[in-house]
């Protein structure tokens, strides 16, 4: 059913949802459960926000093209945006230091997109996705620290920078006390004078953009990627991470077993957490999954006398006996 603004006579088929209220895409009035309409200045982006954000997206896009062009050399074919950032210094910094200084132009686009509309960060993330799918960065070649960064990038975008934020004003507290008076004088002037021209720059854009809104702005994309193929392959590498984080956790749990239970009847079942665990052997359970168990039960290192210990997948082991005379036996959850 098509909509029609009583403000602006603008038809569409859905209004503007923000924060549970419905807006006008033309003319950003509040549509109100009356019928009635008031002009919310807060969801109108000025051209120069729309231009300052966009510029704050490239900027952040640049340093990390240089952090990865320092990290891994061969990259450097991949880059897709023309050299703006021109400090003297640049030809200096190591990987870590390119690294450190597009965290910190993370920090700016995090402040400059906190609170603005779905529809602009919405548009920031296809403009990242578009970057993406022609960046040359897939699930074979991404370090879990660039990763790491990949993922910090996107959630500025989607309006979850929070923990971001929070991890990055540790680390700058950290850098900052173990500076010295004099490096942290040095450190100041230089800040000052990288963004001294640009700052007088934005000065003369504000200037020529007065008055006007988002609408009046060309904002087209500067990547030929395919944004919906760029966000595939982002979600791809991510999933990895998540299996190969999984399985070192599950490993670092066999590797430090917990003491969860307690041998009943001379270890012919055993209770862990109010559970009834029974033997299992190879014909009670799928034989692949029999061994897998095998193969956890061989990673296991001090594993205590006659205290049957979760592995995982409702199996638990236990060693029983003596020193001298044991045996492992495994148990499983009993389905009654």
């Amino acid at each position: 059913m098509v909509k029609k603004c009583n403000n602006c006579g603008f038809q569409q088929d859905e209004f503007l949802n923000l924060g549970g209220r419905n807006y006008c895409k033309s003319c950003n009035s509040e549509i109100n459960i009356s019928g009635s309409r008031s002009k919310l200045d807060a969801i109108t982006v000025s051209a120069y926000e729309l231009e300052t954000t966009y510029e704050f997206l490239y900027g952040a896009l640049e340093w990390l093209e240089l952090y990865i062009e320092r990290a891994h050399p061969n990259w450097q074919q991949k880059k897709q945006l023309p050299k703006n950032i021109t400090r003297p210094d640049l030809p200096s910094f190591d990987a870590e230091e390119m690294r450190g200084h597009f965290r910190t132009s993370l920090m700016g686009l995090r402040s400059i997109t906190f609170n603005k509309p779905q529809f602009l960060l919405e548009e920031l993330q296809t403009e990242f996705f578009s970057w993406f799918d022609n960046s040359g960065i897939n699930i074979n070649n991404c370090s879990d620290k660039l990763n790491q960064e990949l993922i910090d990038f996107h959630s500025i975008l989607v309006g979850k920078g929070g923990d971001f934020t929070k991890r990055r004003r540790k680390e700058t507290d950290e850098e900052i006390a173990k500076m010295t008076p004099e490096e942290r004088k040095k450190n100041f002037r230089e800040i000052v004078a990288a963004y001294q021209e640009p700052l007088e720059n934005e000065d003369k854009v504000f200037d020529s953009m007065k008055g006007k809104t988002y609408k009046d702005v060309d904002n087209k994309g500067r990547f030929s990627g395919d944004a919906d193929r760029g966000k595939k392959i982002f979600e791809q590498i991510n999933k990895q991470r998540e299996i190969s984080q999984g399985d070192a956790s599950n490993t670092n749990q066999l590797n430090n077993p917990q003491q969860t239970g307690q041998l009943m009847d001379n270890g012919n079942f055993a209770v862990i957490d109010n559970e009834v665990y029974l033997p299992v052997g190879p014909n009670d359970v799928d034989q692949n999954e029999y061994n897998i168990i095998q193969q956890d039960l061989r990673t296991l290192v001090n594993i205590p006398l006659n205290v049957p210990i979760i592995i995982g997948g409702g199996i638990a082991t236990a060693v029983i006996g003596t020193v001298f005379n044991s045996r492992r036996s495994y148990f499983r959850r009993s389905l009654s």
